[in-house]
């Protein structure tokens, strides 16, 4: 039989170890919360605020087959962001979707001999899929505005502002670029 003082030293010392336990965990998880920089949140979403705008569509006019540059200067510099304390690169699912376009276009442009199967076929699969994921039920008049009678000559859509994404895309990319510096000057040092 146990004396009665080691049962008690026993079950203070279990529930001590388990209170320690308990504490440990929570601040881990709270530092690791923190310690997260608060770009990526929501399930690999990056969250920018963007009010809504109003965006008039044209009739393409500004980005036809021809248009390279156009199309090129739509994906700032090579369209990655760098997110997380180990800043890992992304492509911000808006920007992957206009590069699959100029690619898409790029292809269409070029002789029949000249084309490349594979970037355009993981293009339009892409953007595919995310018109699928991603689609709206805003309902399009049927005639567009390229027919003699069109049922809305210039359909305006309410947009969430894309101009927002460009704005911290790059300023993203110049965090990076001076971080990058920084890291280089300390290697040399």
């Amino acid at each position: 039989m146990t004396p009665k003082w080691l049962e008690s030293f026993a079950l203070t010392a279990a529930i001590s170890l388990l209170v320690v336990n308990f504490t440990y965990k929570a601040f881990s998880l709270t530092w690791l919360l923190r310690s997260q920089e608060p770009e990526l949140i929501n399930n690999g979403i990056w969250e920018i605020d963007r009010p809504p705008v109003a965006l008039a569509f044209d009739a393409g006019l500004h980005y036809d087959l021809n248009a390279s540059a156009a199309w090129a200067a739509l994906v700032p510099g090579d369209g990655l962001v760098h997110l997380g304390p180990a800043r890992e690169p992304f492509l911000v699912s808006m920007l992957h979707q206009l590069r699959c376009l100029d690619v898409i276009r790029d292809q269409l442009a070029k002789p029949l001999a000249a084309r490349t199967e594979q970037p355009a076929r993981h293009c339009i699969n892409y953007v595919r899929q995310m018109i699928l994921c991603r689609s709206g039920l805003e309902l399009d008049a049927y005639q567009y505005p390229s027919n003699i009678k069109p049922v809305e000559p210039h359909p305006e859509r309410r947009c969430l502002d894309w101009r927002k994404v460009y704005e911290a895309v790059e300023e993203n990319q110049r965090e990076h670029a001076a971080w990058l510096g920084a890291r280089e000057m300390r290697a040399e040092l």
